[in-house]
């Protein structure tokens, strides 16, 4: 597993955080009481839902010990869990099951996307956002490279590292 550099993540802050308030302000609960940030970094994103809803209860979860490493000790009083997503059962239900750009990190989409919604409480929301790599100009460069005859067989991995469905399914 990669383990991620919270300082490096957090240069552009308010870049990588944007989205997550993007997806936030559309999300139509007025009191949620539990809700958990699935892929919370460093606690930036875990932040916003925060802001929103002062009240509720929040877990933010990561896989990365550094990231959560980093949203304790920023946010010492707040609920923070090491955990890989995909075989995370968690505590449900949620009135809100949040992710903000880490499902596309996640193979098998057709699997997680039931368990996910399995989580979430009558009358609650699984609110999710992925990055589109497939209509950036630089992944389609970064994938053309990697398939050529000289890259092909060092890049197979990071080729499928990214898990993608098409916005149908």
């Amino acid at each position: 597993m990669t383990e991620w550099n919270a300082g490096h993540y957090l240069k552009y802050g308010d870049e990588r955080t944007r989205p997550a308030w993007d997806l936030a302000a559309r999300i139509q609960l007025e009191a949620p009481q539990k809700i958990v940030d699935l892929g919370c970094g460093p606690g930036n994103s875990t932040q916003v839902l925060r802001s929103r809803w002062p009240d509720a209860d929040i877990t933010g979860i990561d896989s990365s010990s550094t990231m959560i490493e980093n949203a304790r000790r920023d946010w010492p009083d707040h609920n923070w869990l090491q955990a890989d997503i995909s075989g995370w059962t968690g505590n449900s239900p949620y009135d809100l099951v949040f992710s903000n750009a880490d499902l596309q990190w996640i193979p098998n989409h057709h699997l997680l996307m039931p368990h996910l919604l399995s989580l979430v409480a009558q009358g609650g929301v699984l609110a999710f956002q992925i990055p589109s790599s497939v209509f950036a100009v630089v992944r389609t460069l970064i994938h053309e490279i990697s398939c050529d005859p000289e890259w092909t067989d060092r890049m197979t991995g990071a080729r499928s590292a990214l898990t993608m469905e098409a916005p149908s399914f």
